[in-house]
């Protein structure tokens, strides 16, 4: 009697063993989501890309390609493990000649078991001015959080078209922190201002 106790626990075992196989695939499906072209018109930098930005007190700072690459990244698999997600990631990154001060623009696009997610344009200013927006097939400038759009925009003197208007959505508090940013993609960075009042103009 004992013995068929314990062959009939071990049977249980194997049964829910193979039930838990049965559920996961050997060879999970892979979800790959490439940047778009319209996407990446976004990006308008060079290998060899530089700009010059004034500030308010009159500084010019010249800011170079430091660093750039297009990459894949797997970014998480579901539940029953069938299959595999990975986000597509196109960044630049631009430092001042004068200064420890950097410039980063990242494009990147992701999904969900091979339906496109929105796009995201992300630019991050020495890693404590964090803007992004989702980019809507079909809306140049859909309605979000932190988001404003402008058909045409004046900066220092210069007529851009179809500016984002960028609301900082990181939490430090610094007075030098970046607060409102302005980009278009035929020029990139525009403009950005800081919580002390200043800005940093781009100088064409």
């Amino acid at each position: 009697m004992e013995r068929m106790r314990i062959w009939s626990w071990l049977g249980l075992v194997l049964a829910v063993i193979a039930l838990g196989a049965s559920g996961c695939c050997n060879s999970p499906k892979e979800y790959h989501y490439p940047l778009k072209p319209e996407t990446l018109e976004m990006n308008q930098y060079g290998l060899n890309a530089e700009f010059r930005m004034e500030h308010t007190a009159g500084h010019i700072e010249t800011f170079s390609l430091l660093n750039a690459g297009h990459e894949e990244i797997e970014i998480g698999s579901c539940g029953n493990c069938c299959a595999q997600e990975f986000k597509d990631i196109l960044y630049v990154l631009f430092k001042a000649e004068t200064s420890a001060s950097q410039i980063k623009l990242e494009l990147s696009q992701g999904g969900t078991e091979g339906v496109y997610e929105p796009a995201r344009l992300g630019l991050t200013i020495n890693n404590n001015g964090i803007f992004y927006a989702d980019l809507v097939p079909g809306s140049l400038c859909a309605a979000q959080q932190g988001l404003q759009c402008h058909d045409t925009l004046t900066i220092a003197g210069n007529l851009y078209y179809d500016v984002f208007e960028f609301a900082n959505q990181g939490t430090s508090q610094s007075t030098e922190m970046p607060k409102t940013l302005y980009f278009n993609a035929d020029h990139g960075l525009l403009k950005y201002t800081t919580l002390d009042g200043a800005a940093w103009q781009l100088l064409q």
